[in-house]
């Protein structure tokens, strides 16, 4: 990727978030440059398209999508262009929603919102946009269904946050290593079985984030959601506190970092409600519990930190090595991880045993979701539409006035 700085205003959270709305005007290269006008646009698929990075990110004017739902989507197939044009980003994500898997490439529409069918998903979770909405968005109604049927009956949940020391300078992939070795200290042994017995714990769903501070580095956090039959009292908030507290400690020392801090390391929510979870978890009017652990993807960072997708539109907004450099950290570091998971059977103790196998990630991002079918593109209207860097501009136009004339069902990528 080249590293060309350009002038630049106000915060670096502005400037990401200026960088991942669909904007007017001629489309800049993933690269921080303006790209020429295509004079001949290809009728076909050229070989090495994508080995020359040539992906453009969508120049739809806002006033067109103005909903905050077809602006995310349009700040995500930003970020997916931009990521592909990194020489680093593997092949199968660089192919991502750019190369059709057959001999047209359709679009269709699900409860008004317009999404293409036959191209290429990667699944990954991490550095996709577009296919870490789909799959945290999945992720989430299951987790939300599966609270919703455990409050019902009674029972509760608290929600823990672990936050592992660290600094400036620090190694993403050391600081993952201690989090993942502490999480697993805390639910070996006798001491977690008669903990959980005693206190009625079910079981927990966990997330990862990340985060990067300018003062303290890479910010690494575990979301636990705790699940027990029975509302927890002080004491019981106190027994688990130190229980994590102590195995977050060892974990500590043993990859050399300084002793968490016994106020800010684990921060329990105790007692949360579903659909209410209080002061931490209440993002928005419409936060709720599910989204919280599940939707990441959905998060903006405060001001003094960023996101990882943040990180990247400041790298194509500056062209700022180090910007580069911390994405390609992440992105190595993420490698093989799960985003969410649930501890074994507490899926279908929640669910029940008629619920449908867990599914992997790339599963959800490739669902059939049955959406109408509004136009036929053929590949070399395709090739054409993403030499100018309109796929989100034509999404929208369906949405607004309707491409097609045929309405039937199928089944391809849908964009959440």
């Amino acid at each position: 990727m080249a590293t060309t700085p350009q002038p630049t205003t106000g915060s670096r959270t502005a400037r990401a978030r200026e960088v991942c709305a669909p904007r007017g005007g001629r489309a800049r290269s993933a690269v921080g440059r303006r790209s020429p006008s295509p004079s001949s646009p290809p009728n076909s698929a050229p070989a090495n398209a994508l080995s020359r990075y040539r992906r453009k990110v969508s120049n739809h004017p806002l006033v067109a999508c103005d909903d905050p739902a077809g602006r995310r989507r349009g700040a995500r197939m930003n970020l997916r262009a931009i990521a592909a044009a990194d020489p680093a980003t593997p092949q199968r994500q660089r192919n991502c929603g750019a190369v059709p898997i057959d001999s047209q490439v359709e679009i269709r529409i699900k409860d008004g919102s317009a999404y293409y069918c036959g191209l290429e998903t990667c699944g990954n979770v991490w550095l996709c946009p577009v296919c870490s909405a789909k799959i945290h968005h999945r992720r989430a109604g299951e987790l939300r269904e599966a609270l919703a049927i455990w409050e019902a009956t009674g029972h509760a949940a608290s929600l823990v946050t672990i936050t592992i020391p660290h600094e400036l300078g620090d190694r993403l992939s050391k600081l993952v290593d201690a989090e993942r070795a502490a999480w697993r200290q805390v639910t070996a042994g006798a001491a977690w079985q008669r903990l959980k017995s005693r206190l009625g714990i079910a079981g927990h769903v966990i997330a990862l984030e990340f985060t990067w501070g300018d003062e303290n580095g890479w910010h690494p956090h575990y979301h636990v959601l705790l699940i027990h039959d029975q509302r927890l009292d002080a004491a019981a908030i106190a027994a688990v506190h130190g229980h994590i507290h102590s195995r977050l400690a060892a974990s500590c020392r043993n990859h050399g970092l300084r002793p968490p801090d016994q106020l800010h390391a684990v921060r329990i929510d105790p007692n949360v409600s579903a659909t209410a979870a209080g002061a931490y978890i209440a993002k928005g009017s419409d936060w709720s519990l599910a989204l919280e652990l599940a939707r990441g993807d959905l998060k903006t960072s405060r001001a003094s930190s960023r996101t990882p997708h943040q990180i990247l539109a400041d790298y194509y907004q500056t062209g700022d090595s180090g910007d580069r450099e911390l994405w390609r950290e992440y992105s190595r570091a993420t490698h093989g991880l799960a985003a969410v998971r649930w501890s074994r059977g507490l899926r279908v103790l929640m669910l029940g045993p008629a619920a449908e196998p867990e599914r992997a990630d790339e599963e959800l991002a490739a669902e059939d979701v049955n959406g109408n079918l509004v136009e036929v593109i053929p590949l070399s209207v395709w090739w054409r539409i993403r030499s100018y860097g309109l796929e989100h501009a034509v999404l929208v136009a369906a949405e607004l006035a309707g491409l097609g004339r045929s309405q039937r069902p199928g089944a391809c990528e849908s964009a959440t």
